[in-house]
């Protein structure tokens, strides 16, 4: 029997367990009765009944669990795979604490990957002045209206990257490759980190609070309806808000302005969706496990999926502070271009049959004579070049000239 008595002086809490292998990589066939059960959120019920994050708990809860797997699964009240899952309909939960196990389907536990608890760490706060964030920064803007998302502020915004600025373009490629817990349909692989899909205009308020205590809430989703999702406007009738992307404040509202023009920013406040070129699900998805795990997670656990996940939490790509990533990405991009001029120099050196006949007219000419005549050839391309350079530049002035300019 599972003892609650602190969580009872305190608050009831409902505790969220997962199945995780001990060591890595997860074989083809797994055997689960070998995997242990980890407490990995505390979560109050005082919260969920409150319809913080949406209308029905248990929903909630599964899509929690299974974005922090990275697969799809059942929530249920025992540790038996083969018992009925919770009530997924159930609108308030009882004021007390109790347990709740995550049951990855059979076919997706080879597919397990935890989402990265630190993916916000170390994210990059100042602007960026290059010519790829300046396009980046167009795009975002033009696609969203130059406007936030959240606030229709006009000015006074900046573009935040989904999946920050220093995860690099490895990670991001990595990450919406695999898509997590979505269906094949959704994925959109993005290679670049500054591509317009990972960005959205907020408020520079915003900006900087996001994925420190909010983050965004993408449905439909394997386990939420847009109508399972509380806010302004919610309707019961799916049809009538096909998707929604739904702010959700972990901490207190977010107070914009001063009274009386002042806006708040609370859980349920919606975003308005671009009609292109809009983030693919699996952004919004490993930000937001990311969150709750930061939220509501169990040290003790994260530090085990830390230890024996390690860099398969990040995909394979380093981890390391931002100069490290920009030195990095430097020396990449360094190294692509010495490896350039290298394939044009082999290119030129590889003598095919054509080559070859061009040389019979010189064989048993001596080198002075083919360098003589190799230099005067240079000598007259030069100066054919000159003229018809000439020639435009003073096809140009007697152009300026009637046009009277």
């Amino acid at each position: 029997m599972v003892d609650h008595s602190a969580d009872s002086d305190v608050l009831a809490t409902v505790r969220v367990y997962v199945q995780l292998p001990d060591s890595i990589p997860v074989t083809l066939n797994p055997d689960v009765a070998h995997w242990n059960w980890h407490h990995i959120l505390s979560i109050p019920v005082s919260i969920l009944n409150e319809h913080r994050f949406s209308l029905k708990p248990y929903k909630w809860i599964r899509f929690a669990a299974g974005i922090i797997c990275g697969v799809r699964g059942h929530l249920k009240p025992s540790k038996q795979p083969n018992g009925a899952s919770c009530d997924y309909e159930i609108g308030e939960l009882a004021n007390e604490p109790f347990d709740v196990y995550y049951h990855i389907f059979p076919e997706q536990l080879t597919r397990l990957q935890p989402v990265d608890p630190d993916i916000f760490d170390e994210r990059l706060t100042v602007t960026h002045t290059s010519s790829r964030a300046s396009t980046h920064r167009h795009h975002v803007g033009e696609r969203d209206g130059h406007c936030c998302l959240l606030t229709e502020f006009v000015q006074g915004c900046e573009v935040v990257h989904v999946v920050p600025h220093v995860k690099s373009n490895e990670y991001i490629r990595r990450l919406t490759e695999r898509n997590g817990v979505r269906e094949e349909r959704e994925k959109d692989v993005i290679a670049d980190i500054d591509d317009f899909r990972n960005g959205l205009y907020l408020q520079a308020h915003l900006h900087r609070r996001y994925g420190s205590d909010f983050a965004f809430l993408q449905t439909p989703n394997f386990a939420m309806l847009p109508s399972d999702v509380p806010g302004p406007g919610n309707v019961p009738d799916p049809t009538v808000a096909p998707a929604r992307c739904t702010a959700h404040v972990f901490d207190e509202p977010i107070v914009l302005g001063i009274t009386p023009q002042e806006i708040v920013v609370k859980s349920g406040s919606q975003a308005r969706i671009a009609d292109r070129d809009w983030p693919p699900p699996v952004l919004f998805d490993v930000t937001y496990g990311s969150l709750v795990l930061k939220t509501f997670g169990v040290q003790a656990t994260i530090d085990t999926v830390k230890e024996v996940w390690q860099d398969q939490l990040t995909f394979g790509v380093p981890k390391g502070t931002v100069a490290e990533n920009a030195f990095r990405s430097l020396q990449e991009k360094k190294a692509r271009k010495a490896r350039k001029p290298h394939t044009e120099n082999n290119k030129r050196a590889e003598l095919d049959a054509l080559d070859l006949l061009r040389l019979i007219p010189y064989l048993g000419v001596p080198p002075e004579r083919v360098r003589e005549y190799w230099a005067a050839e240079h000598a007259k391309q030069e100066s054919d070049d000159q003229r018809r350079s000439e020639a435009k530049v003073s096809e140009w002035r007697d152009r300026c000239a009637d046009a009277g300019l």
